[in-house]
């Protein structure tokens, strides 16, 4: 029914952001916080009319129709039906081993190199963002493949960590970026457009960090002190060749979308039946490996859209 509140809108207003802060820093879930404090605004916003009283009733219908309407029709849409593919796509990668053997390759290469296993962590998360999209999966994975290398190699732990947390943040810049998509999704601007648009600032971050590495390994780390195990040129070259499905799908991913071959779905659905056809022939992956990857790739997916 009707009921008298001497507290005006703007304060309350103010009250639930407080609220919504408060309970974030306090490490409630995100996802939580602004359900709670939405959708009391909004029925601060429908029930209270400027200079009247506060009716829950009136309040109530709008916020529950839009509670249960706009949730559904977004995830709903069809743009963002590629998220859960290149989710998928990038569990059923690392899983196939495609993604490790881009840190391979680069670590063999540049292992003559004074800094070249941080370069390589850096590479390897452009490869990895190149096929998933996700910075919180790159820094994941990456993550527990490099850090304990680069400090067993005499890389201090905050560098080590440092460099994977930075070259996650990729995966928010290089196709093909899961915020991207979102972003298009909101603002109604073309997906694969703005997939493009991040690919050259993508690959200026990408040469920045391995400047950046460069320049701080000179600084910091003496001649010598990165014990290295030097690779011939058959290892070499044997690490690159096994390297080239990662290439593969960053062409079908950002070459399909520029020329014109695929949209982004269909660049999705397309990589993920390569990758996994890759990972069969070269039993890197099996049927049950297959499954576990579509799970996670659900539950991820299903955590993202909330």
């Amino acid at each position: 029914g009707r009921g008298r509140c001497e507290m005006s809108p703007t304060l309350v207003y103010l009250l639930l952001l407080s609220f919504g802060v408060a309970a974030i820093a306090m490490g409630t879930p995100v996802a939580y916080v602004l359900w709670l404090t939405v959708g009391a605004a909004l029925l601060v916003f429908f029930g209270w009319p400027p200079g009247g009283q506060f009716d829950w009733e009136a309040g109530l219908s709008p916020v529950l129709s839009a509670m249960a309407e706009i949730p559904y029709e977004f995830a709903h849409s069809y743009e963002l039906a590629s998220i859960p593919l290149y989710v998928a796509l990038g569990h059923i990668a690392e899983r196939a081993g495609i993604t490790t053997a881009i840190f391979t390759a680069a670590q063999s290469l540049l292992a003559r190199v004074h800094g070249g296993l941080g370069m390589a962590t850096v590479l390897g998360c452009g490869g990895f963002s190149a096929i998933s999209g996700s910075s919180i999966a790159c820094a994941a994975t990456m993550g527990k493949l490099t850090v304990p290398e680069m400090i067993r190699r005499g890389y201090p732990p905050s560098m080590a960590t440092g460099l994977v947390a930075a070259g996650g943040t990729l995966g928010a810049l290089i196709p093909p970026s899961i915020p991207f998509i979102i972003f298009a999704i909101l603002a109604e601007h073309s997906v694969g457009q703005l997939l493009l648009a991040g690919l050259a600032p993508g690959l200026l971050t990408l040469v920045g960090y391995l400047i950046a590495v460069a320049v701080w390994a000179r600084i910091k780390m003496p001649a010598g002190a990165e014990a290295r195990d030097l690779p011939d040129g058959r290892r070499i070259m044997r690490d690159c060749r096994a390297a080239w499905p990662a290439l593969a799908l960053a062409v079908i991913i950002i070459g399909g979308i520029f020329w014109g071959f695929f949209t982004t779905i269909q660049a999705a659905a397309v990589s993920v039946l390569v990758a996994t056809i890759i990972g069969w022939a070269r039993r890197t992956l099996t049927f049950s490996e297959t499954i576990e990857a579509l799970r996670a790739a659900a539950t991820q997916t299903t955590v993202l859209f909330v």
